[in-house]
């Protein structure tokens, strides 16, 4: 590849991620444009360059663990900490929820408030329940744990 692609390294040269991270990020006016458009919120491994923490960066990049056992070598293990696990937590999909590069809502949140858990769950079923009838904009996880807790409610 580094034969017809421009900034491809040849295949017996070493490399590290800053530098794949500034090969991708080539002074040019699209580049520039685009990088005003990034979210505020960087995953710090991300904004640090440091893609070979969580990729093989020999093997295309793929993942060097799946989740959440990758997830759980920084964060963690939330199938230790509780009795009953959300379900895209107990099925490891970190991912449904949260962005693992970069966001612009914290916690590297996929969507804001309420509609990160409409996207799953029924908006109408939840507010047939009388206690989310005066919720408004309340954030969900104001209330519930979004990770887990000791009864499948995950009351705080």
């Amino acid at each position: 590849m580094s034969f017809w692609l421009d900034d491809v390294p040849p295949p017996d040269s070493s490399f590290i991620a800053k530098d794949i991270v500034s090969i991708a990020l080539k002074d040019t006016s699209s580049v520039q444009s685009k990088q005003k458009e990034l979210p505020e919120i960087t995953h710090p491994p991300a904004e640090e360059g440091s893609c070979n923490n969580c990729h093989d960066i020999g093997n295309s990049f793929a993942l060097t663990e799946k989740p959440p056992k990758l997830c759980y070598t920084c964060h963690d293990d939330f199938r230790k900490k509780y009795k009953v696990l959300h379900g895209p937590i107990y099925s490891g999909s970190c991912t449904a929820c949260h962005d693992p590069h970069k966001s612009t809502f914290k916690p590297l949140l996929n969507k804001d408030g309420q509609a990160l858990c409409y996207f799953c769950h029924s908006k109408e079923a939840v507010l047939k329940n009388e206690v989310h009838s005066t919720i408004e904009e309340t954030k969900c996880w104001d209330c519930h744990n979004p990770h887990g807790g000791n009864d499948r409610t995950f009351i705080k």
